[in-house]
């Protein structure tokens, strides 16, 4: 990228704004925010148009429009920081809003500079893509560099910023309506201080999953099998609830009316009435059923039918049981048919079960991002959102036999609870909290951990942040899992891990 301010044209359209609105001489509009295109901070001489034409209007709202020429490199803006630069060290997100005024799609990109700045040394970047005609948000967290964390950017020391369109032959125009720096913290205030938020208590508290158990296809295959006196332990530690993930598909009918072994209802069963006698709340999910992700329309009856057997064998269990609708939902069943699916689920479910709180989950592996697809029933008070986190999959799944070869290169990646860390899994969490908001649902986080080949600090660094950013926003989760190859627990030593478990129930 070149910045250089050769054939720059120097323009004074911040002038006008300043007499416009009387602006104070300060960047802050608030402790949570910078406006780093603030006329009250920023002199005519600190923006400079980087072989392009700029020019502003509107003072209310105003919008900086920006015109390419073709045939250049990184045409657009460059804008200095005021004496001293900006510390973006408190508020760690930038974001920018661009119109799109061209008659073809642009990529833009957003630049923050060090002193001194060197190419990439130095440098903050990332690129937004905008269609023909529309406008969209980047949102750049302070020191990564086009998705990668740079350990040469400090975020205190902030001199310069760019915006700039990649080499082209042709034209391009665009305006910019605003570029601000923010903390999570801002993001989420007005949630923070709702009546909502208030009220709000963590759904099922503090859990933890008894995963590779009865959701193997037969217990103790994946070399875990629960005992009663485990069940006592764990909620003598301090753990509230567990996730039960179970495999009801592996032992039920492929033909109609789909009955499930009445010898393994009887064992899940009894693991549930074993967990609530020890005073722990149960998450019953199912789980791993595979055939759905990939013929989900084949498999609707089927999967109907194991949960209206499932339901009416809990009708009569305490609210202290909650169903978890399905587990993951990926592949081919996508959030067009799953959106269908759970809401069929749910009727079923409450012909039994009226009360019951149910748990759903999004597409794409229950992941944040699959939040905007996500409908969930209308006008029911007993659905809670759940969300898994295992971000980023270079540190949580480092070595993992079941993912390709990359998981082996992995290893020895390292989380260190840096601001570039820490920001991201924020930014993933008020995703999750603003939909919650939105729809008036608690959340659940129902899966995250760390395999046991991460190096073991950076284990209990990723599990302790991602542990006190939930509770930060009230939700209640369940850690993956107890005593497996994500485990709190060592049942060969018959021990906790310490620090581990320390990371996921201390204050």
């Amino acid at each position: 990228m070149c910045t250089s301010t050769r054939h720059v044209t120097r323009i004074f359209f911040l002038v006008a704004l300043v007499v416009g609105t009387g602006a104070s001489p300060t960047c802050l509009a608030s402790p949570g925010r910078i406006n780093l295109l603030d006329p009250g901070s920023i002199s005519p001489d600190d923006v400079e148009a980087i072989r392009s034409d700029i020019r502003l209007t509107g003072l209310d709202e105003p919008e900086l429009l920006v015109k390419t020429r073709a045939d250049e490199d990184y045409p657009g803006i460059a804008i200095s920081a005021p004496a001293g630069g900006w510390n973006l060290t408190d508020t760690p997100i930038v974001e920018m809003t661009v119109r799109n005024l061209s008659d073809h799609s642009i990529d833009v990109l957003l630049t923050l500079a060090n002193p001194g700045s060197d190419g990439r040394n130095g440098n903050s970047a990332e690129k937004l893509h905008v269609p023909e005609g529309e406008s969209a948000t980047l949102r750049l967290i302070v020191g990564v560099w086009y998705g990668s964390e740079s350990r040469t950017f400090d975020p205190s020391q902030v001199a310069r910023l760019s915006v700039i369109v990649d080499r082209s032959s042709r034209s391009h125009s665009f305006s910019i309506l605003n570029i601000h720096a923010t903390s999570p913290d801002e993001e989420i205030k007005p949630i923070l201080q709702s009546d909502y938020f208030a009220q709000l208590k963590p759904f099922f508290g503090k859990g933890l999953n008894i995963g590779n158990t009865l959701d193997a296809p037969n217990e103790g295959e994946w070399g875990g099998t629960i005992h009663d006196e485990q069940l006592k332990l764990i909620r003598q530690t301090g753990f509230d609830s567990i996730r039960l993930p179970v495999n009801w598909s592996a032992h039920a009918s492929n033909r109609p009316p789909y009955r499930i072994d009445a010898s393994f209802k009887k064992r899940v069963k009894h693991v549930v009435n074993e967990a609530m006698k020890q005073g722990l709340r149960v998450v019953l999910n199912v789980h791993h059923y595979d055939e759905i992700f990939e013929k989900p329309r084949t498999q609707r009856e089927r999967f109907l039918e194991l949960w209206r057997q499932i339901a009416s064998d809990y009708a009569d269990y305490p609210p202290e049981l909650a169903f978890e609708i399905l587990n993951e939902p990926h592949a081919k069943l996508d959030s067009d048919f799953w959106n269908e699916l759970l809401l069929d689920s749910v009727e079923l479910i409450r012909q039994t079960n009226p009360d019951r709180w149910i748990v759903i989950g999004p597409v794409d592996w229950n992941s944040v991002r699959g939040l905007p697809a996500l409908k969930l029933p209308q006008n029911d008070a007993r659905i809670a959102l759940t969300v898994h986190y295992y971000s980023p999959m270079e540190v949580t799944h480092q070595g993992a036999p079941w993912l390709d070869a990359s998981a082996k290169k992995w290893i020895g990646t390292t989380w260190t609870n840096t601001l570039v860390e820490r920001t991201r899994v924020q930014m993933d969490f008020n995703e999750a909290l603003t939909y919650g908001y939105e729809h008036k649902v608690p959340i659940y986080l129902g899966e995250f951990g760390t395999y046991q080949d991460a190096p073991f600090d950076s284990r209990v660094n990723w599990t302790r942040a991602v542990v006190e950013e939930a509770r930060r926003r009230k939700m209640g989760y369940a850690y993956w899992e107890f005593y497996s190859n994500f485990g709190l627990y060592d049942p060969e030593k018959k021990a906790w891990r310490e620090p581990l478990k320390k990371a996921v129930l201390s204050p």
